[in-house]
């Protein structure tokens, strides 16, 4: 998700511009930066153990990061429920012997 809104001037589908990259949207000096706020919660250790022990708990986790325009919030709760495409088995019964 940062690499789609900061992007890596090489990546291919950045617009390109004579003198090389154009940015895609210019933002204020002083504004929060969304994609490194992303970067760093993702590289966080800690962070991770807070939000796995929220979800085990049965807490609903939330992420937010946001400057003026944009706002990321990325939301998890642990839910129980079988998984897709998963067969039971019937039950074995077996002949009398």
């Amino acid at each position: 998700m940062a690499d789609l809104m900061d992007p890596r001037p090489w990546s291919m589908w950045v617009p390109m511009s004579p003198q090389g990259t154009t940015p895609l949207r210019e933002v204020e000096a002083n504004a929060p930066d969304v994609p490194r706020e992303l970067r760093a919660w993702s590289g966080n250790e800690r962070a991770h153990e807070y939000a796995m022990g929220a979800l085990s708990a049965g807490a609903l986790f939330r992420f937010v990061a946001g400057d003026t325009r944009t706002e990321i919030v990325l939301s998890a709760r642990l839910v129980s429920a079988p998984a897709r495409g998963t067969s039971r088995r019937p039950a074995r019964q077996f002949a009398a012997a």
